[in-house]
């Protein structure tokens, strides 16, 4: 064993050799030495480690000296630079948290944000007031507890109840009011907005005043970094306490500075103060609902206020620095302005929403740069969390969401990408976006990479990444139609009937489209993972007929009967496209779409076989399937995909996006029956022959995604109906080896979209100074929620002209669990709600549903 240092079970260390053990070896060590309240520390010790109290007073004593000698020794009077030893107090962190914490990691040299759960582990060793629990007094004859004292100790606890509910952190004091910058989260309630804001929160590293009272540190409503640069902002729409049936729902105007918020209810008692007051009181509403009245929770509420002249001087800069006052003159409150005593305060409801759009003009208008970040998520998804937490009356959630949907269109429509006000307001920096959407989706699928990104788009300098933990999985099972709500199943059957009348009739005979003058397109874009986007992306760069399309698609071969020149001469059918199957075209070649798929044509078979990866897609006229031997090819079409396409079997110079075809079909690139398409360097395929072209992602629950795969191509890895005993071990084995494989190609799939999104995505490591993004990553959920105001975002980053929109029909909504207690209370889009939207966006004509459905086959049976 000579190597090793070999160490008895129980043993101290001499701090002060330990320290100049390791200064020998070159090594700069420092110590931190942890103190805690010696009767605390003694007692959790004697309770867990040491049962024998007169040993364990003697190793406490012993571990005293030995940290005293080293502070002696080794203490910053006696060192050059960073001192080797640093005395830490437990209590002292447990009372000022970051604050302590953040000098500790200045002393040591330490960058980072990180902050931790404070869980205060001598709370549960402190009782009250007793002179019983001192040692020594435990030995004096004749002593007991005064009981007088006991009980006056209890009464100033009782009238004292509120500063022992609030449980208060220390606000570190501001020195403005006002910070440079402001982020605000929103979203509908139970949309991910908590998660978002408390991410970006800790991004800043962030010192949350208002922290939540859960187990987790979470924003409730404003976080603060420590140089005071930045803000984040939280704000669900609507926010604050239950809902109520039949109460009207105000929208203020802007969320002002925590300092210089206060609740109409009672503004003397400061915001997180008369938050937490509020709840306790309905929780206690809710556990004696018989009993008349409000409960009295504090028996005299001033005592949860500031002192006067503290307050008086909090007005005063809420006045000067924020311009809230009653005298308006050319400014406003952002919600009602206090008057009298509370001049200077702004006056909140207790259940609001913020208008989004004169939020932005509020903080614009007084010099802080300002963006909004709205989280998207899933509308059946994100209706049933709010009906399980934040109001439990059905009606209230959907006009509620309604109301917050409109909030959030106008402002994305406002200052959005594509914005109508960008620029116009001073400080309100010209072409500089102020709405943001984020995914939350997207987030639980892409995680860090999608998170860095709004990072760099909000231009915050962090490598913090919290646990992703999907909140959509719990709510997720198999396609059922069950799950639908009936206006959801009468929707889809009155489109599925305009499609049907729309439909053209099938011509007598083929007249394939003029030939094309060059191959490759000026602009591509290629949606993966969606032919409900590529399609509707064609109908609107005019590449697909929004009524469908007959087309001629080659038949698969049969070798048993007939002979070749037969099989040749039947080689091709006439079949209905109703949505773009692989790639569609205009007519003058400008824009070109793609569809793919991550993988293209897959289908388990029960191995373990993943499809391989192919370095691009490439254009329709030289894509060959490898499988189909047989071909009659047009010499002039190989011709020009060698010469201008530059596929070629002996071209050095160039790749030709798969296997390269040889002898008499040289110019084509055979594709497998099933393959990955590796974005990356499918970009890079295209741009290196200078076509413009732009990737879209579509993202959309994994969860969902996953069911689907199963459903639509790997039924054997879906639960079997048969019962356990009656499953043999080959179907077992079976079944394992299928779900194995639809985990696998989902991993490649992701790895895929992932290394794209960061090369090419916005600030992508690959894209230079100037150059315009290659990947932009589209939420599903995102566009069945905003429509309209959403597509037209994207059109205006692909660079499309067009106002057309299609019938958004919701796929998610058959995986999402529903019972029939509550099918028809968690309805989001009623009858009434579709009419309304038509009213709104009367360029939707019935024609122009067909592009946008693209519902698989197996969706009719079910």
């Amino acid at each position: 064993y000579n190597g090793y240092a070999l160490y008895p079970n129980r043993f101290f260390v001499n701090i002060t050799s330990h320290i100049e053990w390791y200064k020998s070896r070159g090594v700069e060590i420092t110590v931190l030495l942890s103190m805690r309240d010696r009767s605390i520390s003694e007692k959790s010790k004697f309770s867990n480690r040491c049962l024998v109290p007169a040993m364990a007073e003697a190793e406490a004593d012993l571990s005293l000296s030995l940290m005293k000698e080293a502070m002696v020794k080794f203490d910053a009077r006696s060192t050059k630079g960073r001192p080797h030893v640093i005395p830490v107090s437990y209590e002292g962190l447990m009372e000022f948290k970051e604050v302590y914490l953040f000098d500790i990691y200045k002393q040591l040299g330490i960058n980072s944000s990180h902050v931790p759960l404070f869980e205060d582990g001598n709370e549960k060793h402190v009782k009250g007031v007793n002179a019983s629990h001192h040692r020594w007094l435990d030995k004096r004859p004749g002593w007991r507890n005064d009981k007088r004292e006991a009980r006056s100790n209890t009464e100033n606890t009782r009238l004292d109840r509120c500063h022992r509910l609030l449980q208060e952190t220390p606000r570190k004091p501001k020195t403005t009011l006002l910070p440079k910058k402001v982020i605000t989260v929103f979203g509908t309630e139970s949309s991910g907005t908590t998660f978002l804001s408390t991410t970006l929160g800790e991004a800043i590293g962030g010192i949350f005043d208002d922290i939540a009272q859960t187990k987790e540190r979470t924003i409730s409503r404003q976080a603060t970094s420590l140089n005071e640069e930045w803000e984040i902002q939280h704000l669900s729409l609507p926010w604050g306490w239950e809902c109520e049936e039949g109460k009207e729902i105000n929208i203020v105007e802007a969320l002002v500075p925590e300092e210089c918020f206060r609740y109409e209810r009672n503004p003397s008692i400061e915001s997180r103060s008369a938050a937490r007051m509020f709840v306790a009181e309905s929780y206690t509403q809710r556990r004696h609902p018989n009993k008349p009245g409000k409960p009295k929770l504090v028996e005299d509420p001033t005592r949860c206020a500031m002192k006067p002249e503290e307050e008086e001087k909090l007005m005063s800069k809420c006045r000067e620095e924020v311009h809230i006052s009653e005298e308006k003159g050319n400014w406003t409150c952002g919600a009602m302005c206090g008057e009298g005593k509370y001049n200077g305060f702004a006056l909140y409801p207790q259940r609001f929403s913020v208008n989004i759009t004169s939020h932005i003009e509020w903080y614009l208008s007084r010099g802080v740069d300002i963006k909004v970040v709205v989280s998207l998520r899933d509308k059946t998804i994100s209706s049933k969390s709010k009906l399980d937490g934040h109001c439990h009356n059905a009606d209230v959630v959907t006009s509620e969401n309604e109301m917050a949907l409109s909030i959030i269109t106008e402002a994305m429509e406002k200052y959005g990408r594509r914005g109508s006000k960008l620029g116009s307001l001073p400080g309100g920096e010209s072409g500089k976006e102020r709405v943001i959407a984020v995914s939350y989706e997207g987030m639980m699928e892409m995680q860090e990479v999608y998170l860095y990104k709004l990072y760099d788009q909000l231009g915050i300098n962090s490598n913090y990444v919290p646990s992703f933990d999907d909140g959509n999985e719990k709510y997720v099972t198999y396609a059922n139609a069950a799950n639908l709500v009936k206006h959801e199943i009468k929707h889809q059957q009155r489109v599925k009937k305009i499609l049907l009348d729309a439909r053209p009739p099938k011509p007598k005979e083929y007249h394939p489209p003029p030939s094309k003058d060059s191959f490759l397109p000026k602009k591509l874009i290629t949606v993966v993972g969606s032919s409900f986007l590529s399609t509707t992306l064609a109908v609107a760069a005019g590449a697909f007929p929004s009524e469908g399309r007959w087309i001629e698609r080659a038949k698969s071969p049969s070798f048993d009967t007939g002979s070749v020149d037969e099989q040749l001469k039947d080689a091709h059918e006439l079949v209905f496209e109703d949505s773009v199957r692989r790639a569609a075209a205009a007519v003058n070649n400008d824009w070109q779409i793609q569809h793919l798929s991550l993988p293209m044509g897959w289908k388990c078979n029960g191995t373990d076989h993943i499809p391989d990866v192919v370095e691009a897609l490439v254009p329709e006229e030289c894509y060959r399937d490898a499988s189909f031997e047989i071909s009659s090819e047009d010499p002039k079409v190989l011709e020009q995909c060698r010469t201008e396409v530059l596929i070629a079997e002996n071209n050095a110079s160039w790749t030709c996006g798969s296997k390269c075809g040889k002898g008499q079909i040289s110019g084509s690139a055979l594709y497998p029956n099933s393959y990955f398409v590796n974005i990356t360097s499918h970009i890079e395929w295209y741009l290196s022959r200078g076509v413009d072209i732009t990737v879209v992602l579509l993202m959309r629950d994994r969860s969902i995604s996953m069911k689907e795969m199963h459903n639509a191509d790997c039924p054997m890895a879906m639960p079997t109906k048969k019962l356990k005993h009656s499953i043999t071990e080959t179907e077992l084995k079976i079944k394992s080896t299928a779900r194995a494989s639809v985990k696998q190609v989902n991993q490649t799939a992701l790895a895929i979209k992932k290394e794209a999104y960061e090369k090419y995505g916005k600030h992508g490591s690959m894209l230079k100074s100037g150059d315009k993004e290659r990947v932009i990553a589209v939420s599903y959920e995102g566009l069945l929620e905003l429509e309209g105001v959403y597509l037209f975002d994207l059109y205006h980053q692909l660079g499309i002209s067009s106002t057309y929109i299609p019938a958004f029909i919701d796929d998610n909504a058959q995986y999402i669990k529903s019972d029939s207690t509550d099918r028809k209370d968690t309805s989001m889009g009623h009858e009434k709600g579709h009419q309304r939207k038509k009213h709104r966006q009367p360029h939707r004509n019935p024609g122009s549903v067909l592009a946008a459905l693209a519902l698989p086959s197996n969706q009719n049976e079910n």
